[in-house]
């Protein structure tokens, strides 16, 4: 009798298991339809939540289509980093460094609104734009405009680097981010 207890008590505990997965794999299944869309679901991977801006994954997709210059000029990175982002976080909470974080997407949307440029929110305060078929000197003047825009209009700081893409998205990412790190330390501000 112990034995057929036993054995009764396994054939529960499999119909159980058996009852479980049917359940889980019948909402895995709803929750699938969801996704059939193929737009939703590449939003979902490649688009920041916060910002609604591309996200690193993205960054990492594009950048082989920006390693060769479009329409004869060049192809450019632009790095951007929030100063003080950390003392924003703790002296006025997350909350405030999110609203730091969205007015900086705004404003870069905004100021890198022309063809053939995209922009990233590539980490917690940081921020790429890759742009194509615009040459130096008008990324130039676009960041400088910037500046005096943000000195007049807004409590927001960034430090910024670039470098034009010559073929190799990573060392011209490593030439912006040392350009960053320089103006950084130009201001006496620690990443």
């Amino acid at each position: 009798t112990i034995t057929i207890l036993f054995l009764i008590s396994i054939l529960i505990f499999q119909g159980a298991i058996i009852l479980r997965f049917y359940n889980e794999k019948k909402r895995f299944s709803g929750e699938l339809k969801k996704f059939k869309n193929t737009d939703a679901l590449y939003k979902m991977a490649y688009t920041d939540d916060l910002t609604g801006l591309y996200n690193r994954a993205a960054f990492h997709k594009h950048s082989l289509s920006f390693e060769v210059g479009g329409r004869g000029k060049d192809s450019i990175i632009v790095l951007f980093d929030v100063d003080d982002f950390k003392k924003i976080n703790d002296t006025q909470g997350h909350l405030a460094g999110d609203e730091v974080l969205k007015e900086v997407s705004e404003i870069l949307t905004k100021v890198f609104s022309f063809p053939d440029c995209k922009v990233y929110r590539i980490g917690g305060d940081e921020f790429a734009v890759m742009t194509k078929g615009i040459d130096e000197d008008a990324v130039i003047n676009v960041l400088i405009g910037m500046q005096k825009c943000l000195e007049k209009e807004s409590t927001i700081r960034l430090s910024k680097g670039y470098a034009i893409i010559n073929g190799d998205i990573d060392k011209a990412f490593d030439e912006a981010d040392q350009m960053l790190y320089a103006d950084k330390l130009r201001k006496n501000i620690h990443k």
